[in-house]
């Protein structure tokens, strides 16, 4: 059996105040809402909404660490990323004079101060 979403849940997990909110979040997404047989209870696909829902968040992840990391993160191996932040913290911790007239000043202290 597929896994359904009904609108009672998407209310809470989209913060919509009703059903209205629901519908039109799924025609802005392209998510189909559908009916049970008889019943006016209407659902969703579980996987097509939470494709789309974390659409945002996938390309995040794509643009920022690429798209051949993203199985690793989607998986939870978020070591991954533990070590992403500590290579990008030794570089930041690392200065660059970037003007000239900052060059010529560090350039400066570096020649006259003596060596302990």
């Amino acid at each position: 059996m597929i896994a359904r979403i009904y609108t009672k849940q998407l209310i809470e997990l989209l913060n919509c105040k009703g059903t209205r909110g629901v519908k039109n979040w799924c025609k802005k997404n392209d998510v189909a809402v559908l009916a049970d047989i008889g019943s006016k209870k209407l659902y969703v696909i579980k996987a097509e909404f939470e494709a789309k829902y974390e659409i945002q968040a996938i390309r995040y992840i794509k643009q920022k660490y690429g798209a051949d990391k993203l199985e690793e993160i989607l998986k939870g191996d978020m070591r991954f990323i533990y070590l992403q932040q500590q290579i990008q913290n030794r570089k930041t911790k690392e200065y660059k004079p970037q003007g000239t007239h900052e060059k010529q000043f560090l350039s400066i202290l570096l020649k006259n101060t003596p060596e302990l």
